[in-house]
């Protein structure tokens, strides 16, 4: 019969299996598989201690997963970070160890892929398609007007 401790264990290194996880992140899952307060403080020093829970490294994964797969803007990934328990120490010293690729340039890349895709369209509809869509993905409106601006002037 397993105990209490070696069931957490259990569930938590599942949790790992699929991605790496933050601290708070793996508190809040085993919380809601009801594990006591006292567990989860042990599994998830037993699991820093071997190094599967380390915030920095979290937060490094998740910056380099969005830039490459889901495009956003550092402030929305900061949100999304922030909800996910990390500190904003830790999200500033992964963005400096990862380099800032300025939000201007993430978004000039992303509204010329998504401009070929509404080309066809009339040039009213497709500005305000394309400022919706950078907008969404939390980029500064000042720079989206201008982004939009300039790809409509230079495909006219």
């Amino acid at each position: 019969m397993q105990t209490e401790l070696e069931k957490a264990k259990i569930s938590a290194f599942r949790l790992l299996k699929f991605r790496i996880r933050s601290k708070k992140e793996m508190e809040n899952r085993l919380k809601q598989k009801k594990f006591s307060d006292v567990v989860i403080r042990e599994v998830l020093d037993f699991l820093s201690d071997l190094g599967y829970l380390n915030d920095l490294a979290f937060c490094r994964s998740w910056i380099t997963n969005r830039r490459q797969l889901k495009p956003r803007s550092k402030r929305l990934i900061t949100y999304e970070l922030r909800q996910k328990g990390i500190d904003s120490d830790i999200i500033e010293q992964a963005f400096r160890v990862l380099g800032n690729a300025s939000d201007l340039e993430i978004a000039q890349e992303l509204a010329s892929r998504k401009y070929e895709k509404l080309k066809q369209l009339p040039a009213e509809t497709a500005k305000q398609r394309l400022i919706g869509f950078l907008q969404r993905k939390g980029f500064d409106s000042a720079n989206i007007i201008n982004i939009v601006k300039g790809l409509i002037n230079n495909d006219e």
